[in-house]
């Protein structure tokens, strides 16, 4: 069928009975017979007259010629505002949407889904969408206008439940999992994406309302007997890794040597001693474990096994220090490393 043909012939029809709709005094809307997005203007040769209704087949029409964003366009049309009274009061406006919403939501949906997949599946196109939304949000109205919107729509209850169970049906399925950690992967290698992303993370956490919001969630996690005995098995379980607590040990190392990470640290736990209920609260944990055998058996195991690791080391190296400097998990991987008993 010759839609492009119907399409013209419907507008020339439209235009002859100008008059006769504008006397008639209904609710009429202004239709752009060349659309902007394909290069229409506002000319008055370029502009005619229709009925809700009739705007409605005419936009069915230009999807059927040229399909792509007049599909999407066609969908929006669909959606009654709640200012368009007049729209709203024309039944045959009304009957057409509500019998063609569906289908056209799905069709524009699609064109949608196709355009994007064409967009990020070419790199020269992908690049250049991302250079678009980069430049984008540069600019802090439109970070605040889509801030706004998605706070806005986070807010509804109808939301969080749509978005939770859609995360958790995307999770489910093993080839979206196996995507995603391939994905992570990818990016992690990147050591420009790692710089990048550890000083958004900084920059993020060292804001002061940040900073009150994670440390009431993690002192609620605490708090909560069963979330605290997974974090401590969590604990348990990595602190068996060697590359764990090398890991750890080697942080610990480089926040240590930081004078004003130790003065922050100093001043913290001076306040925090100065609070006779957290000096009571410590002293009572310190009780509980020393009178936990079990506990005592495997902190006196821990010791004499340092302690002896130490002095192996000692007799198997040229250190000529004092032993207590050294640090036992120091001492045990130099000795494993040669294959060395302690």
């Amino acid at each position: 069928m010759n839609y492009a043909r119907i399409y013209e012939d419907f507008i020339a029809d439209r235009r002859s009975r100008k008059a006769e709709l504008l006397a008639s005094g209904v609710y009429v809307e202004r239709h752009h017979i060349k659309p902007r997005s394909l290069g229409g203007g506002d000319e008055p040769e370029n502009l005619v007259a229709l009925t809700a209704g009739d705007h409605l087949f005419a936009h069915k029409l230009l999807a059927l010629v040229h399909g792509g964003t007049m599909w999407h366009a066609l969908s929006m049309m669909c959606r009654v505002r709640g200012n368009d009274t007049e729209r709203e009061n024309d039944q045959s406006w009304i009957r057409r949407s509500r019998r063609e919403y569906a289908g056209l939501r799905k069709t524009a949906a699609k064109d949608l889904s196709n355009r994007y997949a064409e967009i990020w599946s070419d790199p020269i196109l992908r690049a250049e969408q991302q250079a678009r939304i980069t430049a984008a949000y540069k600019d802090p109205k439109m970070r605040a206008k889509v801030s706004a919107g998605v706070k806005r729509a986070q807010s509804k209850p109808e939301y969080k439940e749509n978005h939770s169970n859609g995360l958790r049906k995307y999770w489910e399925s093993e080839d979206a999992r196996t995507r995603q950690s391939e994905a992570v992967k990818a990016a992690m290698a990147d050591p420009e994406f790692r710089a990048r992303r550890s000083e958004i993370g900084k920059e993020v956490q060292n804001r002061p309302e940040v900073k009150a919001r994670l440390s009431a969630a993690n002192k609620a996690a605490w708090a909560d007997p069963e979330e605290r005995a997974k974090r401590v098995e969590a604990i348990r379980k990595n602190s068996k890794r060697q590359d764990w607590r090398e890991k750890t040990a080697a942080a610990s190392r480089e926040r240590a040597a930081d004078p004003a990470w130790r003065e922050k640290m100093s001043k913290a736990a001076t306040a925090a001693l100065s609070d006779p209920e957290v000096r009571k609260k410590i002293s009572d944990k310190v009780k509980a474990k020393c009178a936990d055998q079990e506990y005592m058996k495997r902190r006196n195991d821990r010791i004499k096994d340092g302690w002896a690791a130490k002095k192996a080391y000692v007799q198997h190296s040229e250190f000529s220090g004092k032993i207590h400097t050294i640090k036992p998990d120091f001492a045990r991987a130099w000795l494993k490393e040669r294959n060395l008993s302690w």
